[in-house]
Protein backbone atom coordinates (compact mmCIF):
# COMPACT_ATOMS: atom_id res chain seq x y z
CA UNK A 1 0.00 0.00 0.00
CA UNK A 2 1.26 3.42 -1.41
CA UNK A 3 0.39 6.76 -0.21
CA UNK A 4 0.64 9.39 -2.81
CA UNK A 5 -0.05 13.21 -1.73
CA UNK A 6 -1.86 12.14 0.81
CA UNK A 7 -3.88 10.06 -2.03
CA UNK A 8 -4.02 6.34 -0.18
CA UNK A 9 -3.36 3.66 -3.01
CA UNK A 10 -3.88 -0.25 -2.60
CA UNK A 11 -2.19 -2.14 -5.22
CA UNK A 12 -2.64 -5.92 -5.78
CA UNK A 13 -1.27 -8.39 -7.98
CA UNK A 14 -3.96 -6.86 -10.64
CA UNK A 15 -5.74 -4.23 -9.45
CA UNK A 16 -4.87 -0.78 -8.19
CA UNK A 17 -7.66 1.17 -5.62
CA UNK A 18 -7.09 4.76 -6.00
CA UNK A 19 -9.52 7.91 -5.07
CA UNK A 20 -11.03 8.87 -7.93
CA UNK A 21 -10.37 12.10 -9.77
CA UNK A 22 -12.59 14.53 -11.40
CA UNK A 23 -10.46 13.65 -14.70
CA UNK A 24 -11.94 10.16 -13.94
CA UNK A 25 -15.60 11.19 -14.53
CA UNK A 26 -16.29 10.49 -18.24
CA UNK A 27 -15.00 6.85 -17.93
CA UNK A 28 -16.92 6.24 -14.74
CA UNK A 29 -19.78 7.61 -16.76
CA UNK A 30 -19.41 5.78 -19.24
CA UNK A 31 -18.83 2.72 -16.87
CA UNK A 32 -22.02 2.89 -15.13
CA UNK A 33 -24.58 4.14 -18.22
CA UNK A 34 -23.12 0.63 -19.73
CA UNK A 35 -23.85 -1.42 -16.11
CA UNK A 36 -26.82 0.56 -14.57
CA UNK A 37 -29.73 -2.30 -15.87
CA UNK A 38 -27.81 -4.59 -13.49
CA UNK A 39 -26.97 -2.03 -11.10
CA UNK A 40 -29.98 -0.70 -10.30
CA UNK A 41 -31.60 -3.44 -8.84
CA UNK A 42 -29.38 -3.10 -5.79
CA UNK A 43 -28.33 0.38 -5.87
CA UNK A 44 -30.56 3.30 -5.70
CA UNK A 45 -28.47 5.73 -6.90
CA UNK A 46 -28.30 3.32 -10.72
CA UNK A 47 -32.40 4.23 -10.90
CA UNK A 48 -31.84 7.27 -12.62
CA UNK A 49 -29.56 7.79 -15.90
CA UNK A 50 -26.07 8.90 -14.93
CA UNK A 51 -25.04 11.92 -16.14
CA UNK A 52 -21.15 13.59 -15.97
CA UNK A 53 -22.61 16.03 -13.31
CA UNK A 54 -23.80 13.18 -11.16
CA UNK A 55 -20.80 11.42 -11.50
CA UNK A 56 -18.33 15.09 -10.74
CA UNK A 57 -21.17 15.35 -7.56
CA UNK A 58 -19.72 11.93 -6.83
CA UNK A 59 -16.41 12.46 -6.72
CA UNK A 60 -16.65 15.57 -4.66
CA UNK A 61 -19.06 13.66 -2.35
CA UNK A 62 -16.07 11.00 -2.31
CA UNK A 63 -13.22 13.65 -1.19
CA UNK A 64 -15.64 15.28 1.42
CA UNK A 65 -16.40 11.49 2.78
CA UNK A 66 -12.78 11.01 3.01
CA UNK A 67 -12.42 14.28 5.46
CA UNK A 68 -15.23 12.73 7.65
CA UNK A 69 -13.13 9.44 7.92
CA UNK A 70 -14.39 7.07 5.21
CA UNK A 71 -12.40 6.06 2.28
CA UNK A 72 -13.60 5.82 -1.36
CA UNK A 73 -11.91 3.99 -4.21
CA UNK A 74 -11.80 3.28 -7.98
CA UNK A 75 -10.99 0.41 -9.28
CA UNK A 76 -8.25 0.06 -11.99
CA UNK A 77 -7.25 -2.37 -13.75
CA UNK A 78 -4.26 -1.55 -16.13
CA UNK A 79 -5.69 1.67 -16.08
CA UNK A 80 -8.99 0.94 -16.82
CA UNK A 81 -11.68 2.40 -14.60
CA UNK A 82 -13.74 -0.62 -13.76
CA UNK A 83 -15.81 -0.07 -10.98
CA UNK A 84 -15.58 1.36 -7.35
CA UNK A 85 -15.20 0.29 -3.36
CA UNK A 86 -15.31 1.77 -0.55
CA UNK A 87 -15.25 1.93 3.72
CA UNK A 88 -18.20 3.72 5.21
CA UNK A 89 -18.11 4.11 8.69
CA UNK A 90 -20.75 1.79 11.03
CA UNK A 91 -21.70 1.36 14.86
CA UNK A 92 -21.71 4.42 17.66
CA UNK A 93 -18.31 4.16 18.57
CA UNK A 94 -16.61 3.88 14.95
CA UNK A 95 -15.34 0.63 15.44
CA UNK A 96 -16.98 -0.95 12.84
CA UNK A 97 -16.51 -0.45 9.20
CA UNK A 98 -18.30 -1.36 6.08
CA UNK A 99 -17.52 -2.33 2.59
CA UNK A 100 -19.43 -1.54 0.28
CA UNK A 101 -18.29 -2.18 -4.16
CA UNK A 102 -20.11 -2.06 -7.45
CA UNK A 103 -18.48 -3.45 -10.40
CA UNK A 104 -19.07 -2.79 -13.84
CA UNK A 105 -21.38 -5.09 -15.75
CA UNK A 106 -18.37 -6.05 -18.85
CA UNK A 107 -15.95 -6.94 -15.69
CA UNK A 108 -18.27 -9.07 -13.97
CA UNK A 109 -16.72 -12.86 -13.25
CA UNK A 110 -12.64 -12.28 -13.49
CA UNK A 111 -12.66 -12.14 -9.71
CA UNK A 112 -12.01 -8.23 -9.70
CA UNK A 113 -14.39 -7.74 -6.53
CA UNK A 114 -13.26 -9.93 -4.73
CA UNK A 115 -9.20 -9.02 -4.53
CA UNK A 116 -10.54 -5.44 -4.00
CA UNK A 117 -12.33 -6.69 -0.88
CA UNK A 118 -9.21 -8.57 0.87
CA UNK A 119 -7.30 -5.91 -0.28
CA UNK A 120 -9.71 -3.51 1.25
CA UNK A 121 -10.21 -5.85 4.45
CA UNK A 122 -6.71 -5.82 5.31
CA UNK A 123 -6.23 -1.87 5.05
CA UNK A 124 -8.90 -1.69 7.56
CA UNK A 125 -8.10 -4.29 9.70
CA UNK A 126 -4.33 -3.83 9.22
CA UNK A 127 -3.73 -0.11 8.69
CA UNK A 128 -7.08 1.32 10.00
CA UNK A 129 -7.55 -0.90 13.02
CA UNK A 130 -11.22 -1.59 12.87
CA UNK A 131 -12.57 -4.30 15.07
CA UNK A 132 -15.01 -5.61 12.23
CA UNK A 133 -15.39 -5.56 8.53
CA UNK A 134 -18.48 -6.32 7.44
CA UNK A 135 -20.49 -6.13 4.30
CA UNK A 136 -24.18 -6.08 3.86
CA UNK A 137 -26.36 -6.98 1.06
CA UNK A 138 -29.99 -7.57 0.16
CA UNK A 139 -30.39 -11.62 0.78
CA UNK A 140 -31.56 -11.75 -2.94
CA UNK A 141 -27.95 -10.56 -3.86
CA UNK A 142 -26.31 -14.15 -4.46
CA UNK A 143 -23.45 -12.41 -6.33
CA UNK A 144 -22.29 -9.93 -3.85
CA UNK A 145 -23.10 -12.74 -1.30
CA UNK A 146 -20.53 -15.01 -2.91
CA UNK A 147 -17.77 -12.57 -3.12
CA UNK A 148 -18.11 -12.21 0.67
CA UNK A 149 -18.19 -15.77 1.15
CA UNK A 150 -15.18 -16.22 -0.98
CA UNK A 151 -13.44 -13.48 0.73
CA UNK A 152 -13.82 -14.88 4.31
CA UNK A 153 -16.21 -13.03 5.53
CA UNK A 154 -18.38 -15.18 7.64
CA UNK A 155 -22.09 -15.11 7.43
CA UNK A 156 -23.75 -13.62 10.62
CA UNK A 157 -27.45 -14.17 9.76
CA UNK A 158 -30.30 -12.26 7.94
CA UNK A 159 -32.20 -9.27 9.34
CA UNK A 160 -36.01 -9.93 8.16
CA UNK A 161 -37.27 -6.68 6.71
CA UNK A 162 -34.62 -4.51 7.71
CA UNK A 163 -34.54 -2.28 4.37
CA UNK A 164 -36.37 -1.00 1.38
CA UNK A 165 -35.21 -2.10 -2.00
CA UNK A 166 -34.81 -0.03 -4.58
CA UNK A 167 -38.53 -0.38 -5.76
CA UNK A 168 -39.72 0.40 -1.99
CA UNK A 169 -40.22 -2.98 -0.90
CA UNK A 170 -39.06 -4.12 2.04
CA UNK A 171 -36.60 -7.35 2.03
CA UNK A 172 -34.30 -8.70 4.10
CA UNK A 173 -30.38 -7.69 4.81
CA UNK A 174 -27.39 -10.09 4.91
CA UNK A 175 -24.60 -9.84 7.09
CA UNK A 176 -21.20 -11.05 6.85
CA UNK A 177 -18.20 -9.90 9.07
CA UNK A 178 -14.56 -10.68 9.76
Amino acid sequence: MNTNNQKMEIKTKRLLLRANTLADAPAMLAVQQASRLELKTWLPWAKNEPTLESVSDFVRLCDKRKEEGEDRFGIYVDGVYVGNIGLHLRGQNRNTIEIGYWLGTPYVGRGYITEAVLALAEYAIVTQKFARVQIVCDERNNQSRRVAERAGFVFEGVLLNERLDTTGALTNTCFFAR
